[in-house]
């Protein structure tokens, strides 16, 4: 693509490695951080690993000040462990136009031990105020949302690829595993790239001389 062509369709479609808005349109979900990752630089600096078969949530400017806002701090890692509920607003815009995005109604009681009202700068001029309820004795709740047929066509991989690795591993192959094990193996893959360069390293290379 050169700088002549100035369609941006591809960067409006959602992302098969990262929680997206409409992943949530079947209502919201109650889930766990099991990890946190940091890339100063990135345009989505903060990655949190999460549980229940969805694939890691990277929370846009607004959610990382209200986080920030909760836990007095900017560190990701008094997060890890903590329980969140999430759900997708249909009010927040992109390009000055209703897109949805994601946004938290509830906190871990262990961060958040009483409800609290939240304004969080969202724009240059804008704020917008966030009322939060703490979580008492969480559980997961909402069906797993990681497609991990999108997130193979995306990585350019195929399933043939996975079960390679899967098979190095002493693992069954996916066709034996569930859908909601589909999910869960999507999101623990997209957690980290590094465990997708492991799948890409068992790809067999093609020798020109045979």
């Amino acid at each position: 693509m050169t700088t002549d062509d100035l369609d941006y369709g591809e960067t409006l479609a959602a992302k098969s490695n990262q929680l997206n808005a409409d992943d949530l349109a079947g209502g919201p979900i109650t889930v766990q951080i099991t990890g946190a990752r940091v890339r100063l630089g990135d345009e989505q600096p903060l990655s949190f690993r999460l549980s229940g078969g969805h694939c890691p949530w990277n929370p846009c400017k607004g959610m990382r000040r209200l986080l920030a806002e909760i836990a007095g701090s900017t560190s990701a890692r008094p997060w890890v462990g903590m329980w969140l509920r999430l759900f997708r607003d249909p009010e927040v815009l992109w390009a000055g136009k209703p897109a949805g995005g994601l946004r938290i109604s509830g906190v871990d009681a262990r961060m958040l031990p009483s409800r609290r009202t939240f304004r969080v700068r969202v724009s240059r001029n804008g704020y917008t105020s966030y009322d939060l309820e703490p979580l008492q004795n969480p559980t997961q709740q909402g069906a797993p949302t990681a497609d991990l047929g999108a997130l193979l066509d995306e990585s350019g991989l195929a399933v043939e690829d996975l079960d390679r690795w899967r098979d190095s591993e002493g693992k069954a192959p996916i066709e034996t595993l569930t859908d909601e094990q589909r999910a869960r193996l999507a999101g623990w893959l997209a957690g980290d790239p590094a465990r997708l360069d492991a799948v890409r390293a068992l790809i067999p290379t093609t020798n020109p001389e045979s």
